[in-house]
């Protein structure tokens, strides 16, 4: 009995896909339905497993024919590319959320918060996406593509971005204060995130001024860090982003024109997450500033 080489690679293989489906293993951001991807390739991988053993026993010219050799190749190499890149969706603890996240510019969402996002998102939950600027005057009209590209890659809802110009939001809260409440009443959120009070950027200060502002009635508002904040930005809320911080650094890695600035490094931003992991007891962190916070809204 004659047992092809590829025979033997195809079991193996099945072996590991399945090994790949029943364990919670950290891959990448694809497709958003991870467990029909794995039991897709665990069924051709077995198929194809039978179709080398019903051929073993065969003569030499058919267990080695093209048409089976590529088969097993086709499954070999897609099963690898489909399982690197389904999406790991955690199991919901609670009932869907909607958030909606404030910044100022283009990347703060990526930088302040984008591993909670993407957290957010993987758990079944809503993230709406306000942007006050695209950023032409720190970066021209791609910054805006860029935006998109990053939304696009954590996986918000909707994302909006308006052309106020940075540098100069202060002078623009009204503008900013509507399109707050707008959103708000749109999406009727459980939770906003923005920047914090204790930023030393102009513009990130006026958007957590105009959101505090918008959402004067609401009872959950997370600010996020930026790199700009201050000494006096005290966390006291910690989203553990251990599984997320590789999918931060390729989100934040999207602004292609900010990246000569040094904390758009992903050392930089690997670095951070640690010190917050730190603080908050697990391994990589994001921290939160609680201006307001009622937990049967936001849920664990």
């Amino acid at each position: 009995m004659t047992v092809s080489l590829f025979a033997v690679l195809a079991s193996g293989f099945a072996l590991a896909a399945y090994t790949a489906a029943v364990l919670p293993v950290r891959v990448g951001r694809g497709w958003r339905s991870p467990g029909v991807v794995r039991r897709s390739v665990v069924v051709a991988c077995l198929l194809m497993t039978g179709l080398n053993a019903g051929v073993a026993a065969a003569p030499d010219d058919l267990a080695t024919s093209p048409a089976i050799l590529a088969g097993d190749l086709v499954v070999l190499c897609g099963g690898v590319v489909a399982l690197r890149s389904a999406r790991l969706v955690a199991h919901p603890t609670c009932l869907p959320r909607r958030i909606v996240a404030v910044s100022a510019h283009p990347d703060d969402l990526e930088l302040g918060c984008g591993g909670a996002i993407a957290k957010f998102v993987d758990s079944g939950h809503e993230v709406h996406s306000v942007v006050m600027s695209g950023g032409r005057n720190g970066g021209g009209l791609a910054r805006q593509d860029e935006a998109a590209a990053g939304g696009d890659f954590l996986g918000v809802t909707s994302l909006v971005v308006l052309d106020l110009p940075d540098s100069c939001l202060p002078d623009h809260g009204p503008a900013m204060i509507r399109a707050i409440e707008d959103a708000l009443d749109r999406y009727n959120p459980d939770l906003v995130l923005t920047h914090s009070a204790h930023d030393r950027h102009q513009d990130h200060e006026a958007v957590h001024q105009a959101t505090v502002r918008a959402a004067r009635g609401h009872p959950s508002i997370l600010s996020f860090e930026s790199p700009s904040a201050s000494d006096e930005f005290t966390p006291q809320v910690f989203v553990d982003i251990d599984q997320y911080v590789d999918t931060k650094v390729e989100a934040v890695g999207r602004h292609d024109s900010q990246g000569s600035k040094p904390y758009m490094r992903p050392e930089h931003v690997r670095a951070l997450a640690v010190v917050r992991g730190r603080q908050g007891r697990v391994r990589h962190a994001e921290g939160f500033e609680a201006v307001r916070v009622l937990d049967s809204r936001i849920g664990p």
